[in-house]
């Protein structure tokens, strides 16, 4: 149920004006949650916290005691922050933090989701009011029993799809083993494998091991899942559980034969043949960039072992990809890059993940779009190898992320200027599917004449 920050503020109000008469000798449970505003619609959560306010036999709030937890639970971050537990030797004080504790509560991972989908406005929840049945003001009306209530009534209606792709994609990522302080030594550098960003850093996982850990660092700084990063701690320490690094960053690079991946299994498909594929009319020459490939002949076809973390195998509209597309076409952009970076942290082997990454900034940032789509087409070449000659054909739809990010990667690279390498990404792409249904042919030769991407992009705007 939600309450309204002017409710809220009545019970804040000392001495408290509140009585609820239902929630007598009980303790409730509360989440405030921070949200990120975009437009002035909320796109996503920024920070959440779960307390506990328990009231009187009277029905009014125990205040005081609220205060004096919240100032502790403060005290015990600063803390946790500082490295500073506050005692002489080997002498811990948790006075605070055993003070903290009595105040708080952890929701359940669906709980959490459910919450942050009705803070988001996505799913619908009863707001409290102080002259709603369940809620009085001293010497108001007697409220109903909420427990009687609760029994034949259920907060939210049902439980939204996002919210099933969410669960199940957290789900996964709390499988993964936490490394240990122990693990990281000071003053040697370490190699760091970027799983995910977060708004204070990123997190990753120790090259050679299991282990997760956050890295405390600007997210903004080419952090980018599936890439390398090296850095040298300066401080390690361990928070509620989880393991966190703060050091100099001193090396990041594209390495996939580091990230310790299996590679995604390639199943054959026959030989493709050039003679059953429409190559134009009879009586029409081939074009340029054909003839060398149906001269080829026939050669081996291949499609990629498909890799969606989240997705149940018995819906198929459990696709945790369209969840991101309509968020970002929703304006939830925050949300969406959410959705497939939690894919990535997941299984890195998510190709489509890095290639709606890649094109959900290509608008605005080519640069860091490029190394996203850089990211899939590297791990997709660990299962090719340097010496493919087969055909990955469109049809086959494991095929399409690594297709997606190639194309992705010249479209980067032409914009950016780098018109030999983006000639030689779009030959690629036709020799691997010479259907072409990503339109490979038709900008090939815009890029061989050197035009500039803009330029071609502002006509192809001017003719719709």
């Amino acid at each position: 149920m939600r309450l309204t920050l002017s409710g809220m503020a009545l019970i804040h109000l000392e001495p408290c004006p509140v009585v609820v008469t239902a929630f007598a000798g009980h303790s409730i449970r509360f989440a405030e949650l921070v949200l990120r505003m975009v437009d002035r619609k909320p796109d996503s959560v920024e920070r959440a916290g779960y307390s506990l306010i328990r009231f009187d036999a009277k029905g009014r709030p125990d205040m005081d005691r609220y205060r004096r937890q919240s100032e502790a639970s403060i005290r015990a971050h600063q803390e946790a922050f500082f490295d500073d537990q506050g005692g002489p030797g080997n002498i811990v004080d948790m006075r605070d933090r055993f003070t903290a504790m009595g105040g708080r509560w952890t929701p359940s991972l669906q709980e959490s989701m459910l919450l942050e989908q009705a803070a988001l406005g996505r799913t619908k929840a009863k707001t409290l009011r102080f002259d709603d049945e369940t809620f009085d003001l001293e010497g108001g009306h007697q409220a109903p029993d909420p427990v009687a209530e609760k029994r034949g009534t259920r907060i939210f209606d049902e439980l939204p799809f996002p919210v099933l792709c969410d669960v199940r994609l957290r789900k996964l990522h709390q499988r993964q083993p936490k490394a240990t302080p122990a693990e990281v030594p000071l003053g040697c550098p370490v190699d760091l494998v970027v799983l995910a960003t977060k708004t204070t850093g990123a997190t990753c996982r120790l090259q050679g091991h299991e282990g997760v850990l956050v890295l405390r660092d600007d997210p903004t700084k080419d952090l980018i899942p599936g890439r390398v990063i090296t850095v040298k701690p300066e401080r390690v320490w361990s928070y509620q559980g989880s393991t966190y690094l703060r050091g100099e960053k001193v090396a990041n690079r594209l390495d996939a034969a580091a990230l310790g991946l299996v590679p995604l299994a390639l199943k054959a498909w026959g030989l493709w043949d050039p003679k059953d594929c429409y190559w134009g009319e009879e009586d029409q020459p081939l074009e340029a960039w054909a003839r060398p490939i149906v001269a080829r002949g026939p050669r081996p076809s291949f499609e990629f072992e498909a890799c969606l973390p989240g997705t149940d195998p018995e819906d198929w509209e459990s696709d945790p990809i369209q969840v991101a597309i309509g968020d970002w076409n929703s304006g939830r952009k925050a949300q969406a890059i959410r959705v497939l970076e939690a894919l990535c942290r997941a299984d890195l082997r998510c190709l489509d993940a890095h290639a709606h990454l890649g094109a959900f900034h290509f608008e605005r940032h080519p640069e860091r779009a490029l190394m996203h789509y850089q990211v899939g087409v590297a791990i997709g070449r660990l299962s090719l190898g340097s010496k493919f000659d087969g055909v990955l054909a469109w049809g086959c739809l494991g095929n399409r992320p690594y297709l997606r990010c190639l194309h992705g990667v010249g479209l980067c690279m032409w914009r950016l200027g780098c018109f030999d390498d983006a000639e030689t990404v779009f030959d690629r792409l036709l020799w691997l599917n010479p259907s072409d249904n990503q339109g490979a042919r038709f900008i090939l030769p815009e890029v061989r004449a050197r035009r500039d991407w803009k330029d071609f992009a502002d006509a192809e705007k001017a003719e719709l």
